[in-house]
C-alpha cells in the first residue's frame, strides 16, 4: 500500500498539491487528477510525484518522480456527435485541457468530380476547458449536388488545427418538378358557340 502525493510546481512553486491514501500498487494503477484552476498558454509546468511506501516497522519509503510539461490549448471532435447531410453539418468538440481554447470549426467540402472546393468556418459559442463542450453547426450555402469529401477541423485562434474528423457525403440531385400548363382557350369562345346554337334554333322554328 501506497500514499501518493501530485504536487504542481510553477517557477519553483508549489501551486496545487493531492494526496491519494492507501493506493495498492500489486498491479498497474492509473491515477488522474485534474488541475482545478486554468493554466497559461505555452507555459512549462513541472509535476513531482512523491510516492510513500507503507512499511510495517519503519517510517514509509519516498519515492519521487519529476516531469515537466508545456500546457497548451487541447481540445477533441466527438465522432459520435458528428451529423453531415445535404443541409450542413454539425459539430460537438470536448476540452481537454485547462488552457482556455477560444477557436472555431472549420469544414471544407471537395467535390470529388470537379475538385470544386468550398470552406466554412463557424466560432464556438463556448470557451472550452477539460470536459466541457459545445456544438457548433453550419449550413451548407449554394452546394451542388455530389459526392463530396468532407473534413471537420477544430481550429485555435493561432489558426493551428488541433483535432481533424473526414468523412464523406452525397447530396443527391432532385428531379425538377413537372408543372402541367393549362391549355389557352380562345377568348369569348364560348359565346360564339351559343350564338350559333341559338340562330339554327330560330331558324328552325321558323321554317315550321
Amino acid at each position: 500500500m501506497t500514499d501518493i502525493k501530485i504536487e504542481l510546481v510553477d517557477n519553483n512553486d508549489i501551486v496545487y498539491s493531492k494526496t491519494k491514501d492507501d493506493i495498492s500498487l500489486t498491479t498497474s494503477t492509473e491515477l488522474n487528477i485534474a488541475w482545478p484552476f486554468l493554466l497559461a498558454d505555452n507555459k512549462k509546468y513541472v509535476v513531482r510525484a512523491k510516492i510513500y511506501s507503507h512499511r510495517l516497522y519503519a517510517p514509509p519509503l519516498v519515492n519521487t518522480y519529476i516531469a515537466e510539461f508545456i500546457a497548451t490549448d487541447d481540445v477533441e471532435i466527438l465522432p459520435d456527435d458528428v451529423q453531415v447531410d445535404e443541409y450542413g453539418a454539425s459539430v460537438t468538440i470536448r476540452g481537454k485541457s485547462q488552457v482556455p481554447f477560444d477557436g472555431f470549426i472549420v469544414v471544407t467540402a471537395r467535390n470529388r468530380v470537379t475538385k470544386e472546393t468550398q470552406s466554412y468556418r463557424q466560432q464556438l459559442e463556448d470557451i472550452l476547458t477539460s470536459g466541457k463542450e459545445s456544438t457548433a453547426g453550419i449550413v451548407w450555402k449554394g452546394i451542388p449536388p455530389g459526392t463530396y469529401d468532407v473534413i471537420i477541423e477544430a481550429v485555435n485562434q493561432k489558426n493551428v488545427t488541433i483535432d481533424k474528423y473526414e468523412t464523406v457525403l452525397r447530396i443527391p440531385e432532385y428531379p425538377a418538378a413537372n408543372i402541367t400548363t393549362p391549355a389557352n382557350s380562345t377568348p369569348g369562345f364560348e359565346g360564339i358557340v351559343f350564338l350559333i346554337i341559338l340562330l339554327i334554333v330560330s331558324r328552325r322554328i321558323k321554317g315550321e
